[in-house]
């Protein structure tokens, strides 16, 4: 098959509303829940019109997801910017009144009204002091636009996604997901790109993403122990600390991944060091001295350029 760089944003599109049209009937939907109403678990689209987050539509229609990834979509290749994210939001509430407040997420339903209100919107997307406020998945989920505007560039990628994402969710976490789908998104464009190198990108750019956050956006707590560890296999997840919950811009891209980090850095930092590290086994029960396996020390040597 050639390389066709418009086949490849138009699928990128296409293939997000067809999962958002897949998907929405078992939103919500607990795996046995979804066995009983539907029988199986869903692989095609299905009729969800009863369903709370898709009540009323059509079979296969999307729903806030996809409709708010094109709005933004529109506003990027158009201009760019915080200001253009924050009118795609706006613009997308005042055009889909099915969706909105319907199917808005718990960060961008509080921040709309405060758009609309005239609040600025890097201050509108800081704000916290409410449960998950910046730390949901809406900037993910919509953030497609800021890696097909820039093919193959990482950088430029990780600016855009942080860009579109300050509005609504102007804290460390989102902007992790963002840049990091931002990153595979790019990455996916290019002609000689890979299941790993895509894998790899989405790395790098959760870090990056972090990282700008720590340093120019609201810090949030959250269970972060718990979201790295399950990038871990189960053998070495005891080997997160249990005390990794202060965010920090410590992480030193240097640190060499056969020590034991502090806990005081990124949880990706604590991350490879608790996959490579290999402690006595004095004392210790097997299942406290995590031998990663062969798959992970390769992805990771690949990632991280380190060597055993």
């Amino acid at each position: 098959m050639s390389y066709d760089l418009y086949d490849r944003v138009l699928g990128c599109l296409l293939a997000a509303g067809m999962g958002d049209g897949i998907g929405a009937p078992t939103e919500g939907l607990s795996q046995d829940e979804i066995a009983a109403e539907y029988g199986k678990a869903v692989e095609t689209f299905e009729d969800g019109s009863q369903h709370f987050y898709s009540l009323g539509n059509d079979v296969a229609e999307v729903t806030d997801d996809a409709s708010q990834m094109y709005e933004m979509a529109k506003e990027i290749v158009s201009c760019g910017g915080v200001m253009a994210a924050a009118r795609a939001v706006v613009r997308w509430s005042e055009s889909y009144p099915k969706y909105y407040p319907r199917n808005a997420g718990p960060t961008t339903s509080l921040v709309i009204e405060d758009l609309k209100n005239g609040a600025d919107p890097i201050v509108a997307g800081m704000q916290g002091r409410r449960y998950g406020r910046g730390t949901s998945n809406g900037a993910s989920m919509r953030v497609a636009a800021a890696g097909l505007t820039a093919v193959g560039d990482r950088e430029k990628a990780i600016a855009n996604a942080v860009a579109m994402s300050r509005p609504t969710h102007g804290t460390q976490h989102a902007f992790s997901g963002a840049c990091a789908i931002a990153c595979g998104v790019t990455e996916a464009l290019k002609e000689d790109a890979d299941v790993l190198s895509i894998v790899q990108a989405c790395l790098y750019g959760a870090r990056r993403g972090e990282e700008i956050g720590l340093a120019t956006a609201r810090r949030a707590s959250a269970a972060r122990c718990a979201a790295s560890s399950a990038l871990l296999p189960p053998r070495c997840r005891t080997r997160i600390c249990p005390r990794h919950s202060t965010p920090s811009n410590t992480r030193s891209e240097t640190a060499l991944p056969f020590r034991r980090a502090s806990p005081r850095q990124s949880p990706f930092s604590w991350r490879r060091t608790a996959m490579w590290k290999r402690p006595s086994s004095a004392g210790r029960t097997s299942a406290e001295t995590p031998t990663p396996s062969p798959a992970w020390r390769g992805c990771l040597r690949a990632h991280t350029g380190a060597r055993r």
